[in-house]
């Protein structure tokens, strides 16, 4: 297309060019009978400046169309690998996809975008299923990727199980002018003849020690396999530890399982075990054939004994403390064993000269071996030994016959239990066991429970004490060190927000009957409040920092590495904590970095895992309501799959094309070659002609 843009205004340009012409035909007619042919060539020079002075030149220009988009969201997560309708749902999305894509690629008024998504949007079909599904991650996604889409269609069985609040995503979508339609797959409730098989509530000790063996207990669903064996595997990176066979009942069997791992089949440290029941062609579906569970394995420490015959608030407490210290080795037969037949069996394969330290927490001597006072009293005579008691009243009764047994305590009974408000009006600030706890403001604590009134005996020493009787004693006797907590409400710290001076005055008493103050260095330390957690369960991590004189460091910053990830723990009264909730699952690591005295300060490395456990039969059911309540708040609706065709017509016919024109290229017809060098040609001639022919 030609467009001129003249040097000067086209009117004086055309005034200027007639008037050329005026003088070239009044010089024509004056040479009346003659040939001037120099005027010609003068007339065409002339014409072509002219030309030149208008500026032509040949532009191209190009129309755009822009067009809506329309954006196929496929699910690909493991829940549509479920079978419950023919051949999975799936293949099913995939089938009604290709069965229209021809038609897709007619459309002419919207352009069509097709995704996979699971946790991540895809946008080829990805080789494996995701694990878990996010269609608001994924819908999100996709607004970030394109402004101008005119609906979403969700081939989808609703289950969404992760990432950001729908709500907001239905926001975004609204303030976009977009809809949302859905084709669902799957059914609500699933009928029929099927199997499966399902692994849950997988139970163990979290802590161990390197020559204690592992028993893990869990509960396994099975369906549609009665009389068929179903076998268990117990999975450590990759190699199989143990294995075990069930054969089910009834076409719907629950059984509880419980696999023992031999000692020393994990090396100290964190270990992730893998409970996963093999999965059969016929099944339903995979999801939940496995489960796993973090164990940590610890070399041998402090090696204590912690002896109950019945379940107390003070045994647990007590026990998940020195679980949770890797430098400590726990023996502690369950109360109920020491009650029963079996525990003829635990005391043939444990002897009382094997620990450092035992720890008696109200046990009843009618429970115990006629001889076991004996015994005890024998070896921490003649050892040097650690021996802590809780009183209690069963055992109260008994030291008042067992007088000699009775002197070695640091205290004797003396008088009646008494139930009251416990208050601390002192503590040894200059004894090992609490003289870091000066910090803690013990007017603050409120615990209400027994005490029971003593004599202290010559060379004992005071802890920690209230008005009515001493509350922790100790006594050197012989070689060994006892102690006797005489309350049974100390374990109500963990309640009052005060974990940490339980846990201190605890590890500090172990370390302190043991003989081994020297090997409590422990300047920085993080961990959480135990190791395995299920999906949304909130996650504590506490950090304590001391100096190298061992008291605590206030107000000091302490960053929580999560992953590489730096986040800064909060200061509370002692200690430095922080709190999340992981919508992830996985393993996760983390530690702690300070800095005291410009020396910079690490933690040793720690893990947590996370799981993801539910219900499989129940969650992988379609999820209709979801997807329904989706589509009616962005203005769409649910597509049958008959009448999906018509949904693609009705999307074309109502998509917005907006035209655009757009120069692309501009090219001068005058700055070239070419007329510069046939203006220079024509007055060549035009001065030859006219001073040699004429």
């Amino acid at each position: 297309m030609p467009n001129f843009s003249p040097i000067i205004p086209l009117p004086i340009l055309l005034i200027v060019f007639a008037a050329y012409l005026w003088t070239m035909w009044a010089l024509w007619k004056q040479e009346k009978g003659k040939r001037p042919l120099h005027l010609i060539f003068r007339l065409m020079a002339t014409l072509l400046i002219f030309f030149c002075a208008l500026k032509p030149a040949w532009k191209v220009s190009q129309t755009i169309s822009s067009k809506q988009s329309i954006y196929i969201l496929i699910d690909s997560s493991q829940s549509m690998e479920v079978k419950d309708e023919f051949p999975s749902r799936y293949k099913n999305a995939l089938a009604l996809l290709e069965k229209h894509q021809d038609q897709i690629d007619k459309l002419d008024r919207v352009n069509v975008e097709v995704r996979f998504f699971d946790l991540k949007l895809h946008d080829t079909e990805p080789a494996d299923y995701g694990s878990a599904s996010s269609i608001s991650n994924a819908i999100a996604s996709c607004l970030q990727e394109d402004s101008k889409i005119r609906a979403f269609m969700i081939l989808s069985d609703g289950i969404h199980n992760y990432g950001q609040d729908l709500e907001k995503v239905i926001y975004t979508i609204n303030q976009n002018e977009s809809n949302v339609y859905f084709v669902p797959f799957g059914k609500e409730e699933l009928r029929g003849e099927f199997s499966d098989v399902s692994i849950s509530q997988l139970r163990s000790p979290e802590f161990i020690q390197e020559k204690q063996e592992l028993k893990i207990k869990f509960k396994t669903e099975i369906k549609g396999l009665k009389g068929q064996a179903q076998i268990y595997e117990l999975i450590h990176d990759g190699r199989v530890l143990a294995s075990q066979s069930l054969i089910a009942k009834s076409n719907h069997d629950i059984e509880e399982i419980e696999m023992i791992l031999p000692a020393k089949k994990l090396k100290p440290s964190y270990n992730l075990l893998e409970i996963k029941a093999q999965a059969r062609k016929s099944e339903i579906t995979p999801l939940d054939n496995q489960a796993k569970r973090l164990v940590f394995v610890r070399e041998e420490g402090l090696k204590v004994l912690l002896l109950a015959t019945a379940p107390s608030a003070d045994y647990k407490f007590l026990r998940r403390t020195l679980e949770s210290n890797p430098h400590f080795t726990l023996t502690s037969p369950s109360p109920f064993l020491l009650q029963s037949s079996k525990a003829k069996d635990f005391w043939a394969a444990h002897s009382l000269d094997d620990f450092d330290l035992l720890i008696l927490c109200r046990p009843n001597p009618n429970l115990l071996a006629k001889s076991f006072f004996n015994d005890l009293y024998e070896v921490a005579t003649l050892n040097k030994k650690g021996l802590l008691i809780f009183s209690g009243t069963e055992l109260n009764k008994y030291l008042a016959q067992d007088l000699a047994f009775a002197d070695s305590l640091p205290s004797s009974p003396n008088g009646a239990q008494i139930e009251q408000e416990i208050d601390f009006d002192a503590i040894d600030e200059s004894h090992f066991i609490s003289k870091n706890l000066k910090d803690f403001n013990l007017n603050e604590f409120s615990l209400s429970g027994i005490t029971y009134p003593s004599r202290p005996h010559p060379g004992s020493q005071v802890i920690l004490s209230s008005p009515l009787s001493p509350l922790i004693i100790t006594r050197n006797w012989k070689q060994s060190r006892l102690g006797v907590i005489q309350t049974n409400a100390l374990w109500q710290f963990n309640l009052n927000k005060k974990s940490d001076f339980y846990h201190e005055l605890m590890t500090r008493l172990v370390y302190y009957l043991c003989a081994r103050e020297d090997d409590l260095k422990d300047m920085l330390n993080v961990k959480s409040n135990k190791l395995n957690y299920s999906q949304e369960e909130k996650v504590f991590f506490t950090a304590n920092l001391k100096n190298e004189e061992g008291e605590k460091v206030k107000d000091a910053q302490i960053n929580l590495i999560l992953d590489e990830k730096l986040h800064l723990m909060s200061a509370q009264e002692l200690s430095y904590s922080y709190q999340k909730v992981f919508d992830s699952n996985g393993l996760l690591n983390y530690k702690a970095k300070s800095k005291v005295k410009d020396e910079l300060l690490e933690s040793l490395p720690a893990q947590l895992y996370i799981q993801s456990e539910f219900h499989e039969l129940k969650d992988i059911t379609t999820n209709r309501k979801l997807l329904t309540a989706l589509s009616e708040k962005t203005k769409g609706s649910e597509v049958e799959r008959s009448k999906f065709s018509d949904w693609l017509n009705k999307m074309n016919q109502s998509g917005r094309v907006n035209s655009v024109s757009l120069q692309v290229k501009k090219t001068p017809l005058w700055d070239n070659f070419y007329i510069l060098s046939l203006i220079l040609l024509f007055f060549s001639l035009e001065w030859y002609w006219r001073k040699f022919r004429n």
